[in-house]
């Protein structure tokens, strides 16, 4: 039997949170994409802070508990790419769901990695809404959702190649 790892991959927002989770077979080229989705919160820009948390820590668990064991999860890093496009306070908002979505998921003792998203949006292949429904069907999908999948596929790719330049 083939060892497998579940990753699950999330484009965070106060908002609109993306994820994916795929399986990462022993010596498979690309991750086996399971399930991909969009965390629509209900709350607005008029919420209170701390209810759009709550809301983000609840979502963020019911995806969790509705997916089989997850080995790692990853989450896109805003860096200096995010910080030119977005201003202080939504930045800070943003920062502070990452915060929710760490906790959330450490509390799972799921582990976590962050992946900056200047590095894998600067080499990740650009995939439009047709494009991605080519490779995965039909199925609806928001911007977010593609993002987490492009990320995960990254993450899996750049890690094999990780791997190949230490063996050497």
């Amino acid at each position: 039997m083939t060892p497998t790892t579940t990753i699950l991959a999330i484009d965070p927002s106060i908002n609109h949170i993306g994820w994916a989770v795929g399986d990462v077979k022993h010596g498979a080229i690309e991750p086996e994409i399971k399930a991909y989705g969009t965390l629509h919160m209900k709350s607005g820009k008029l919420t209170p802070i701390l209810q759009r948390l709550g809301e983000i820590e609840t979502k963020v668990q019911e995806l969790i508990t509705s997916c089989d064991d997850i080995d790692l999860c990853i989450y896109e890093q805003p860096n200096s790419w995010t910080r030119g496009k977005k201003n202080v306070k939504s930045l800070g908002l943003l920062q502070r769901a990452i915060g929710c979505i760490i906790e959330t998921v450490s509390g799972n003792r799921i582990p976590l990695k962050a992946v900056p998203v200047d590095e894998w949006k600067g080499n990740a292949p650009k995939v439009n809404k047709r494009q991605f429904e080519a490779l995965y069907g039909d199925r609806p999908s928001s911007e977010h959702a593609r993002d987490a999948v492009m990320m995960l596929r990254w993450y899996v790719n750049n890690e094999r190649i990780q791997g190949m330049i230490e063996e050497r």
